[in-house]
């Protein structure tokens, strides 16, 4: 008797080491993760304004602004057609600015980084369906990303499933535009696939309870969804119309993971290095 006391004594010790040392370790990591940077170019800042004056723009031209701007053609031509060359200047200005940024926690252990000064970053025209990605939400140390989709085009209203505790709902785009880095990403669809799309997640998918294991045990595209994740709910959504913006096909879709398919295209990015995209 005295030897199973020992036994399950030592034991129970090392569970109680175990949980102490992993919780430790979450804890250390939700600091440590306070210390992430956002992507800054080490290259010099151009005059692009003869670029941005010729009546066409070539290859090259497009090369340089998405270098200087973050902005691919379809960034680029969005705004000049609503003759906002200015906002391009002003995106290249904050494209090079050195970003003051502090630790903005939500929840135990997690949180996102988050623009000091609260100024919003001036961004590429949205449309309906857009998919808007941010590399700054962690858990911990882990980098999870965070993202949304546009549902409304005019007043920049996404959808989101962003935390436990909060059902999916509608959020302005500028909760990701006040974060340090982002990219902006449109699907290869015509424009009234995407607005059905996003008419689709407004009349169907707000409501939906949060759960970071949507898709796992469960189908992936189960019929009547009742849990999901900031990822998983736009996949979901343009995967009901058959479309798949899952860039790796696994079983779990990460916010990175829309953003990085064949299915899809780079409008914008900002605080990422362009050319890992």
């Amino acid at each position: 008797m005295a030897l199973f006391k020992n036994k399950l004594t030592k034991t129970l010790c090392i569970i109680f080491a175990v949980i102490i040392l992993l919780t430790s370790t979450l804890f250390i990591g939700a600091y440590a993760s306070e210390s992430w940077k956002p992507w800054q170019p080490n290259y010099e800042k151009q005059d692009i304004t003869e670029i941005l004056n010729k009546p066409s723009l070539t290859d090259a031209d497009y090369d340089v602004l998405y270098q200087q701007t973050g902005l691919t053609k379809l960034g680029v031509d969005g705004l000049l057609e609503n003759g906002e060359k200015s906002t391009i200047l002003q995106i290249q200005n904050y494209f090079f600015e050195t970003q003051d940024i502090y630790y903005n926690s939500f929840a135990p252990l997690m949180g996102y980084m988050r623009r000091k000064n609260n100024s919003y970053v001036p961004h590429a025209v949205l449309e309906n369906g857009d998919v808007l990605f941010s590399p700054s939400t962690f858990l911990s140390f882990l980098e999870m990303g965070h993202s949304s989709m546009v549902i409304n085009e005019i007043t920049e209203s996404t959808i989101q499933a962003s935390g436990y505790g909060v059902n999916s709902n509608v959020i302005s785009a500028d909760n990701i535009f006040i974060r340090p880095a982002f990219v902006i990403a449109r699907v290869k669809a015509d424009k009234t696939v995407r607005d059905t799309v996003a008419s689709y997640a407004s009349n169907n998918l707000l409501g939906l309870e949060y759960d970071i294991l949507a898709g796992i045990f469960e189908p992936k595209a189960v019929k009547n969804l009742e849990r999901t994740h900031c990822s998983h709910i736009i996949w979901y959504a343009y995967n009901h119309f058959g479309i798949d913006i899952d860039g790796t096909g696994d079983k779990i879709v990460t916010p990175l993971d829309l953003v990085v398919g064949e299915n899809v295209e780079i409008v914008q990015v900002y605080g990422i290095n362009p050319k890992s995209l």
